[in-house]
């Protein structure tokens, strides 16, 4: 059977039908400690639709691209019939930051989780730094503004009290 809509493939593949009810990414966002870990976690809400699925997990930031895949055969837990599939991450590091994503195919559709964004600790500290050198720098900016303008107003009065003498 030919395809006569182009996008017509996509729309098949992507579509979030009623076979699933969608993805959970928990937690949705979470700070580590280097050398620490941390578990994530993708809910897939079957539906109608239980049996194999294909789980990608993949990074978005510094260092980016699929970390892992696995095939599972999806048995429903009750009550709410859903699945849920683990990405472990052991002795982090800076390097290991940014959006974690979770995409399940299974009955002819791609679903996509939400991400959890992992941030590091240090790189925490260091942005709290950053901010805090950011705000000292605009507050001399203001003192020295004040400065200038305070000078300048003196010269305005002195000018215009000799011109009245």
């Amino acid at each position: 059977k030919e395809i006569k809509k182009p996008w017509h493939f996509l729309h098949m593949l992507f579509s979030l039908g009623d076979k699933h009810q969608g993805i959970i990414q928990t937690p949705a966002s979470k700070t580590i400690q280097p050398g620490g870990s941390v578990t994530l976690n993708c809910t897939v809400k079957t539906g109608s639709c239980d049996g194999e699925h294909s789980v990608f997990w993949f990074r978005r930031g510094s260092r980016q691209g699929f970390l892992h895949t696995h095939r599972d055969q999806c048995k429903p837990s009750s009550p709410s019939p859903s699945c849920v599939y683990h990405l472990q991450k052991t002795n982090l590091s800076s390097v290991d930051t940014g959006t974690y994503y979770c995409a399940v195919a299974s009955c002819g559709e791609i679903l996509f989780g939400n991400g959890t964004e992992l941030m590091i600790s240090d790189e925490v500290k260091d942005q709290e730094a950053q901010i805090r050198i950011l705000v000292w720098l605009s507050i001399i900016r203001v003192g020295i503004l004040l400065f200038f303008l305070t000078i300048s107003f003196f010269f305005v009065v002195v000018k215009t009290s000799d011109a009245w003498k």
